[in-house]
């Protein structure tokens, strides 16, 4: 996972939490670093993940997914297929804590346009480490 998401991990008898800079990065009122916990962390590193074009990142190439190069293409149950595939091997590699309940990817149709140029991924996401926390993260590629 990056660097940023994973800047401590605390694992107690009682309480396994992860404490991790927020993203997009920005600090509190007194100055210092926001910081997420738990599922905020892992769904800040997923969203990093579906948002960074391979090759963006320095000294780590091969991270993100580059879905932007679907853009222009129809969304077809084979363009849907590949990026289905293209997002799960990327969690799995990157960020193997998060469990996805469910994975849905769609253009947006909601101008009334049929090709405006946008791919909605919803994401319902649980935790490996605590099964029942669930959250729900869209993101829109445009």
């Amino acid at each position: 996972m990056a660097y940023l998401n994973n800047v401590r991990a605390i694992t107690t008898h009682t309480v396994d939490s992860i404490i991790g800079l927020g993203f997009p990065f920005k600090r509190t009122t007194g100055g210092y670093a926001y910081k997420q916990h738990n599922l905020d962390t892992l769904l800040a590193g997923l969203k990093q993940i579906l948002l960074t074009e391979r090759g963006e990142r320095v000294m780590q190439p091969e991270f993100g997914i580059s879905l932007r190069r679907y853009l222009f293409d129809p969304i077809t149950s084979h363009v849907i297929k590949e990026i289905r595939e293209s997002i799960v091997q990327a969690i799995n590699t990157f960020d193997n804590r998060i469990i996805i309940r469910s994975l849905q990817i769609s253009g947006d149709d909601s101008i009334g346009f049929e090709d405006d140029n946008r791919i909605i991924i919803r994401l319902h996401v649980g935790w490996k480490m605590d099964p029942t926390q669930n959250r729900e993260l869209e993101v829109k590629i445009s």
